[in-house]
């Protein structure tokens, strides 16, 4: 419970330093993700991407869509 209330207030203060791209990103279906990767994500990480999408960040972090919009109608 530490951890997620940290990384709350951690990405509020990123907020504020680095404003979320104007179009909401697609939403993922984690439970999907984490199936077929078979493996739980951090929450951590599933928040920051909800924020902020797919892309880079500085040329230095790179973060992709782990299912693309095509992949989930192919089901």
């Amino acid at each position: 419970m530490g951890s997620e209330l940290s990384m709350a207030s951690s990405l509020d203060r990123l907020r504020m330093l680095l404003p979320p791209p104007e179009v909401a990103p697609a939403p993922q279906l984690w439970e999907d993700v984490e199936r077929r990767l078979g493996v739980a994500l951090p929450n951590d990480y599933k928040d920051f991407t909800e924020v902020y999408g797919d892309g880079t960040l500085e040329d230095y972090l790179l973060l992709e869509q782990l299912i693309t919009p095509d992949e989930e109608f192919s089901k």
